[in-house]
């Protein structure tokens, strides 16, 4: 295994659960780890902030701890996440800060991932990450081909 694995995008699924276990948050509920206190209490500005803010938490967490491999090209900082403003079911979506010409990547809906309900060790937790996964690979490849000039615009 040389140099190319530093390089390239990767998921290590079991590496979530490892450090759910080790820090004793298995069964924390997301919004309170991540110093939510309850999203009905906020307008729909308010939530759309909280759950930007709730999957890039979430998405630093799974890149810190190995669940996510970046290419060491990329940095955390490198991404955005928005809600999409045009939908009425809050569809959050995945999008690189230098490369606004790219479209942003759909995830999920945020409000059915992520519920006042929602436990650090349930399937919606990890599905968001492993979606966010996909979503990268798709966006990264967009990225690459017009860094060589291979993308176009339809």
């Amino acid at each position: 295994m040389g140099n190319d694995a530093a390089t390239t995008l990767g998921m290590a699924e079991h590496r979530w659960d490892e450090f759910i276990d080790a820090t004793g948050i298995r069964t924390a509920k997301l919004l309170e780890y991540y110093r939510v206190e309850d999203v009905s209490d906020y307008d729909k500005l308010g939530i759309e902030k909280i759950y930007e803010q709730v999957t890039a938490e979430l998405f630093k967490d799974v890149v810190e701890v190995g669940m996510i491999r970046l290419p060491t090209i990329y940095k955390v900082e490198d991404f955005k996440f928005e809600l999409d403003k045009t939908s009425h079911s809050l569809m959050m979506s995945i999008g690189l800060k230098s490369a606004p010409e790219i479209p942003n990547e759909k995830l999920f809906i945020a409000s059915s991932y992520f519920t006042k309900r929602t436990r650090m060790d349930d399937w919606h937790v990890s599905a968001a990450a492993k979606e966010i996964y996909w979503a990268l690979s798709a966006l990264l490849s967009e990225h690459y081909s017009a860094r060589i000039g291979v993308f176009s615009k339809d």
